[in-house]
């Protein structure tokens, strides 16, 4: 009935209700329909209501409510069970608590969202390969629009084209295309723990940071590798920009030093030509002029 009156409950019953079972017994005090979430009764009702229709095992998964007011999750699996003229005479089954489960799946979703929100929105092209079956995992739109790959985006998602179809759509505008192709056969294998970080060049003068890593969780198990690349192109022509004024500002460094290491003899010369000047000046003012003839004490000076 929508009531779930249950016939039979077992002690377990107080652990994953925090109700006595004699409680839910034939509904002395509430029923088992009355523990499931508002929310969860008629998809639960309906779903439940076919399986035994078509004479089938049902399984669910819904919330219920504790004696608390806490909430857990449960997963349950029944069937039903038919007088020998086909007449439904009761449901057999069990419950059990996957409260723990269903958190851990939460969580985990929760983090595959930020993960995923997280490389849509870096500026790092993403990209994860089974290495084991050259299968694409998942890429974001960066990727796409590093490599020039428009025409192969709709493919890449439904899983139609490989890894290495993808290498060979990106070779043609790549400087060294067969040592990049070598290199990323030999990482096809799960064997291969090489973590790699390189730079790629383009033949229209763009350059490319690469790094690569395999993805193993804390059991070493493997789910793929990993690439990241990231356009370095505006941060080398800034730094080539950059050598170039600290070239001239060495450059004009030195012409200045020159330039005083220059000066300062010069300036010394200089000083001691207009020394030298003055001297003359003075040892010319001493002489008479050649006309003067012999002075009082009848001596002459000789010019």
């Amino acid at each position: 009935d929508a009531a779930w009156t249950m016939e039979l409950a077992s002690e377990g019953c107080l652990e994953l209700t925090g109700h006595p079972s004699a409680d839910l017994t034939e509904n002395r005090k509430l029923s088992f329909g009355d523990l499931v979430h508002p929310d969860d009764r008629r998809p639960l009702w309906d779903k439940c209501q076919r399986n035994l229709a078509a004479r089938r095992t049902c399984s669910n998964e819904y919330r219920i409510r504790t004696v608390a007011g806490g909430e857990k999750w449960v997963w349950d699996q029944a069937h039903g069970v038919y007088s020998a003229s086909g007449e439904l005479l009761a449901i057999e089954g069990f419950v059990s608590d996957i409260t723990a489960r269903k958190r851990a799946e939460e969580q985990l979703v929760g983090t595959e969202a930020l993960l995923r929100r997280m490389a849509e929105t870096s500026p790092l092209a993403f990209l994860v390969v089974d290495s084991r079956t050259d299968a694409i995992r998942y890429f974001n739109e960066r990727f796409i629009e590093v490599w020039g790959l428009a025409r192969l985006e709709e493919a890449m998602r439904d899983g139609s084209v490989k890894g290495t179809d993808v290498l060979g759509a990106t070779l043609g505008g790549v400087r060294g295309a067969q040592a990049l192709a070598a290199s990323y056969l030999s990482l096809l294998s799960e064997d291969v723990r090489s973590t790699i970080e390189d730079e790629i060049e383009f033949a229209d003068g763009r350059i490319i940071r690469r790094f690569s890593t395999q993805i193993r969780d804390r059991d070493d198990r493997f789910f793929g590798r990993l690439y990241l690349f990231e356009d370095l192109s505006a941060r080398k022509q800034m730094q080539a920009r950059m050598l170039q004024t600290d070239r001239l500002a060495t450059a004009g460094t030195l012409a200045a030093s020159v330039a005083h290491e220059i000066n300062n003899p010069l300036a010394y010369i200089a000083l001691n030509l207009q020394l030298l000047a003055k001297d003359v000046q003075r040892l010319a003012a001493l002489h008479l002029p050649a006309d003067k003839g012999p002075g009082p004490d009848g001596a002459g000076l000789a010019g």
